[in-house]
């Protein structure tokens, strides 16, 4: 069986509610926040009798919640973003997820999926990276800069939800990221080794770090791809004759 979209939204609304009445994710996966479940021996056996409990859970399996509580958590708690420009609808930008085979955002989901990382929270990062790039543009002239803040517990998602964003934002034009990953180098570099990492499929865009970058170098350690972006126009930038793109970490 397979739970109907209606009854996804109660499932979310009721993990939110749970949520902000202080029970944990882990809880919530192996259904472990409920009285009338704490005498079932099994964590699918908990949810059997929550499902007995909650009717919106009846054609759902055990595998169905566990996404759908692995993608409220990447919404909710990697991506909770606080920004007044990002209320500002007239910011949007006419942005695409893309579907091609070589491009960043399906092979960095190739990534996520070789990492064990479920279809439910791969959806939540899709959701949240896309949300955040609808509402940037490559010409804020009129616009100003947009700011937004991640906020999120230790190991909760936040560096794969910055990682979709890039490569989302890679197949959409932008060709040059700035990673401040603060002052203390062994975990700079490490959020570097990280991202590469993590962005390093088989893609048209190829990541590259710029080590000490300087206002001398004038785009000069830029490597230029051809291949790049070869099906959109690339906005004008004075440090690049052709596409490329680069990942700077400061």
């Amino acid at each position: 069986m397979s739970i109907s979209n209606n009854d996804k939204d109660n499932a979310r609304d009721f993990i939110e509610k749970n949520r902000a009445s202080g029970v944990e994710w882990e809880d919530l996966k192996i259904v472990n926040f409920m009285p009338y479940t704490k005498y079932a021996q099994t964590e699918a056996e908990r949810f059997t009798v929550l499902t007995e409990f909650q009717s919106f859970l009846n054609t759902a399996t055990y595998a169905e919640w566990q996404d759908l509580v692995a993608s409220e958590q990447a919404m909710l708690d990697s991506a909770s973003l606080e920004s007044e420009n990002f209320g500002n609808k007239d910011v949007a930008s006419n942005v695409f997820i893309s579907k091609a085979e070589t491009s960043s955002w399906v092979q960095y989901t190739k990534q996520l999926r070789n990492k064990n990382w479920s279809e439910g929270a791969i959806e939540g990062i899709k959701k949240s990276a896309f949300n955040i790039l609808k509402r940037l543009s490559t010409d804020t002239t009129e616009t100003g800069p947009i700011k937004g803040l991640v906020l999120g517990n230790v190991q909760s998602g936040k560096t794969a939800n910055m990682a979709g964003l890039m490569a989302m934002a890679a197949d959409n034009g932008w060709n040059y990221v700035i990673v401040l990953t603060g002052m203390i180098e062994n975990l700079r570099l490490q959020n570097q080794k990280r991202l590469l990492s993590d962005l390093s499929g088989n893609s048209a865009a190829q990541f590259e770090s710029i080590e000490n970058p300087s206002l001398r170098s004038q785009g000069a350690d830029v490597k230029i791809m051809d291949r790049l972006f070869w099906h959109r126009e690339v906005p004008h930038s004075e440090n690049f004759s052709k596409p490329g793109f680069q990942l700077k970490t400061a």
